[in-house]
């Protein structure tokens, strides 16, 4: 078998070759472009910025267990479907019956709530005292998005009578204000609990 004829610097990798496959050419590198290094440098640079910045945010999710785009408190963007369902239904209804019903308090942000807290230590001289009638942002449900405030007072009341139709129950028993969606339609709601302070200790 005749080899075609190659560069005496190139060597083979297999001490078989096709004839039918010419052998490569060596080929003279291009001249670099005068630009080319600047680029490269961008480039490289730029990546290094980016495997910093990972690693910084890595090394902040490692110390305190929060994504650093996440440092924001968490609350709800809007009020639960089902019980914005439920207590439209519900002021429906009462009307029918001659009742006035409307939403006072709804969804809260946290910043809100916040503020509402301090509020009550400072008007009830203690976060105990407070608690039994509002709470911090963590634990309220107003934030969640999952409770109401309604009035006026006759209005309240019809809404403690009829609100289980719609899975409605007043929560607190100090509270005839404050209603949450804690049953099914047409179920039966639990004891409302003496206040709120009982949560804290949860």
């Amino acid at each position: 078998m005749t080899l075609p004829a190659r560069p005496p610097s190139f060597t083979p990798v297999s001490p078989v070759a096709r004839p039918d496959m010419p052998w490569p050419e060596l080929l003279e590198p291009a001249a670099p472009s005068p630009t080319e290094p600047r680029a490269r440098r961008r480039v490289v640079g730029a990546l290094l910025g980016l495997v910093a910045a990972a690693m910084l945010a890595l090394g902040a999710l490692a110390l305190t267990g929060v994504a650093p785009w996440d440092r924001e408190p968490e609350g709800a963007t809007a009020l639960d479907a089902k019980l914005e369902r439920a207590i439209s239904k519900a002021i429906v209804a009462a009307e029918k019956d001659g009742v006035a019903l409307r939403v006072t308090s709804g969804l809260r942000s946290y910043a809100e709530q916040e503020a509402l807290w301090a509020e009550g230590i400072e008007t009830h001289g203690s976060e105990a005292e407070a608690a039994r009638w509002v709470l911090p942002p963590d634990v309220s449900t107003h934030v969640e998005g999952l409770a109401v405030d309604v009035g006026p007072a006759d209005g309240a009341a019809w809404l403690g009578e009829h609100g289980a139709r719609w899975g409605l129950c007043q929560v607190y028993a100090n509270e005839p204000w404050h209603f949450e969606r804690v049953t099914k339609n047409k179920g039966t709601c639990p004891a409302p609990l003496p206040d709120a302070a009982s949560l804290l200790d949860r």
